[in-house]
């Protein structure tokens, strides 16, 4: 395991992704009123236009990294930094430095977008449908800190609004970042079935009120549209994917006692990056192939609850 205290050389170029257009898409926690904010969604799509074929990778956001300017760092804290320290070129530029410095990536776009555009997209395109082979537990804190609020979804066909899909994307206490990757990659393949069912250009005003209130990106609003069509116009077979996880990363502390992740081995990020067109399709990533994980302990109760009483007999 590596040393997280190192600092490391710069990577060498993954070959496979220095020819292909690299975007990020990040996903922020900022809520209403926020100045401040931490990028809690961090994905790498890679488009081989010669090839036809997508990559979409998921950078959980406890990933120890480092910034020549700014040190080392989880990798959810360095967008609003160099945004709120006037880094040249913001927290756009500082995620590229990052992505090329340790992974040896070049990073072409990017596109920002806060919880609110997530919750107002999803209502606008009538909602998604997510397919799930188990039952779904999560939790998450009670805004107000006093207890959890649970999130069940039986196995089965569910239409999600845009709140549902927030809280679907999000959760993460019991399944961890790994477990909220998967989904949003999910979300990810569900948007694009839905989008597929309807006129963008019917649509297009709603969407760019939405996009000029809670996303920034260095692409216009027709360039925007256009990667949509594009990703309808690819079969879900030819979009790859992965989600980091355990299998490469493992746990580490910080000498304060913040927890993050690093590397298992050297270049183990770099391994997978290049060879990411040879993974699974993306409408997979929800599926559990070893089987379902068990309810929690509490789930007889929680059901319970959710049974009305019968009324006393008369």
């Amino acid at each position: 395991m590596l040393n997280p205290d190192c600092i490391p050389t710069p990577s060498a170029p993954v070959e496979r992704l220095q020819n292909t257009e690299n975007i990020l898409l990040l996903g922020t926690d900022r809520r209403e009123g926020w100045s401040n904010w931490r990028t809690d969604t961090i994905m790498l799509v890679s488009i081989d236009h010669e090839r036809n074929e997508v990559a979409v990778v998921s950078i959980p956001r406890d990933l120890y990294v480092y910034h020549p300017v700014f040190g080392k760092k989880r990798i959810n804290s360095f967008d609003y930094l160099a945004e709120a320290r006037g880094y040249p070129g913001g927290g756009f530029q500082a995620m590229k430095d990052i992505f090329e410095y340790n992974f040896g990536v070049p990073i072409h776009h990017y596109v920002r977008a806060h919880r609110g555009a997530f919750v107002e997209f999803v209502d606008a395109v009538g909602g998604i449908d997510v397919t799930l082979d188990c039952d779904l537990w999560e939790i998450s804190p009670q805004p107000d800190g006093n207890g959890y609020k649970v999130l069940y979804l039986p196995a089965g066909v569910h239409h999600l609004d845009g709140e549902t899909a927030l809280e679907f994307a999000t959760y993460r206490y019991r399944t961890a970042d790994w477990g909220r990757a998967r989904r949003q990659q999910q979300v990810l393949a569900a948007l694009k079935d839905q989008a597929a069912q309807l006129s963008l250009l019917a649509k297009a005003p709603q969407i760019w009120d939405i996009i000029k209130r809670n996303v920034s990106s260095d692409l216009g609003f027709t360039d925007l549209l256009r990667y949509a069509k594009l990703g309808l116009d690819f079969d879900m077979s030819s979009i790859h994917s992965h989600v980091f996880s355990g299998r490469e990363l493992a746990q580490a502390k910080l000498p304060s006692g913040a927890e993050i992740l690093i590397p298992k081995e050297d270049g183990v990020i770099q391994d997978v990056l290049e060879n990411i067109f040879l993974y699974v399709p993306i409408n997979v990533q929800g599926t559990h192939p070893k089987g379902c994980p068990p309810p929690p302990a509490w789930a007889p109760e929680y059901l319970a609850s959710l049974t009305p009483t019968p009324p006393p007999q008369q």
